[in-house]
């Protein structure tokens, strides 16, 4: 595939394809931007560090308090959040 931009053409070497980030990509996302361990951040949520680190891989979802208490932390609006989880969760 080519593409044109402003008559130089270009031809990239991989495709690139962009898939919609996870709850868990938010949440592990939101936690490196904060600058925090996984250690730290389950002080300021108040969870098990196995917890979170299932929330983040994406291998189980949260419970409601669970999730107020990661909105808190994250300076993240529960609504936002709710936004990322799978349709059949919220």
């Amino acid at each position: 595939m080519q593409v044109i931009i402003d008559g130089v053409e270009y031809s990239p070497k991989a495709k690139v394809e962009m898939k919609p980030m996870t709850f868990g990509g938010l949440l592990k996302s939101v936690r490196n931007a904060l600058d925090m361990t996984l250690d730290q951040a389950c002080i300021e949520i108040g969870c098990s560090k196995s917890n979170l680190w299932e929330l983040e891989n994406d291998n189980s979802e949260p419970s409601f308090r669970t999730a107020k208490k990661i909105s808190s932390a994250y300076g993240i609006e529960l609504i936002t959040l709710a936004s990322y989880l799978p349709p059949n969760v919220k």
